[in-house]
């Protein structure tokens, strides 16, 4: 089981093999995620935070939440993870400031990322960001929203839809769904 520490919400996420058999598990203790090849994972009980999941084309798998580390690498609210559970260093510095609680891959491989932050990449993205698949900030995409973006969805038409508690998206009304 994930390790406890108390007054904390402690969260895991598992890689099963193709006969479902854990591999490797990222478990979350405060604010770092770190990796146990030898650890038995176990479905995680409670009501941990939502702490999101994508892969991505080439089977990199990315993760977002409220953490700062992992695997004893900085890691701020978003990274990129290799099949083999190492950290993605070629990702570029997509730090943001606050949690990311959503992520949607697009059919070209590029990621939308939606949360409680202002800045991602050190770039100014009011809650929502599109980052490329290399890791680096999509200037061409600077909606912003002015709270939360608690959920995203990628439609087969390339439309995006947006969830949470904002009330504008690029100054214009949309309660909470856009």
């Amino acid at each position: 089981p994930a390790p406890s520490t108390a007054g904390k919400t402690n969260t895991a996420l598992a890689r099963l093999t193709s006969s479902r058999e854990p591999r490797s598990c990222w478990y979350r203790v405060a604010s770092a995620l770190s990796t146990d090849e030898s650890m038995a994972c176990r479905r995680v009980t409670g009501s941990p935070e939502r702490e999101p999941v994508v892969v991505q084309p080439d089977g990199k798998i990315v993760i977002g939440g409220d953490f700062t580390q992992v695997n004893s690498h900085p890691c701020n609210h978003l990274c990129r993870i290799r099949v083999d559970g190492s950290v993605d260093t070629s990702f570029g510095d997509v730090s943001a400031d606050g949690p990311v609680n959503a992520i949607a891959v697009q059919t070209d491989g590029k990621l939308l990322v939606g949360g409680d932050f202002s800045l991602i990449g050190g770039q100014f993205r009011g809650h929502i960001a599109r980052i490329n698949s290399n890791g680096s900030i999509d200037a061409a995409f600077d909606a912003a929203a002015d709270d939360l973006v608690a959920a995203i969805a990628v439609q087969a038409d390339g439309r995006i839809v947006l969830g949470g508690a904002f009330s504008t998206i690029d100054g214009i009304a949309r309660s909470r769904i856009a």
